[in-house]
């Protein structure tokens, strides 16, 4: 999961935005325990600038 997906901005709306998707991900994982989520220093571009770790990640879950 990217920790920014709205950016890293201090803007009042991405920090909202942010704080929301952090807020759903945190639920998900709570309603669903089997799900496995790791979060990333990333935005919302994460599977471009992050696509070795990820990659990286379902290789380490699949096992």
């Amino acid at each position: 999961m990217a920790s920014s997906m709205a950016g890293d901005s201090d803007d009042e709306r991405a920090r909202w935005r942010n704080e929301n998707w952090r807020a759903g991900v945190e639920r998900l994982t709570r309603e669903r325990p089997h799900v496995s989520t790791s979060w990333l220093d990333a935005g919302h571009r994460l599977v471009v600038t992050h696509a070795r770790e990820i990659a990286r990640l379902i290789r380490v879950a699949a096992h």
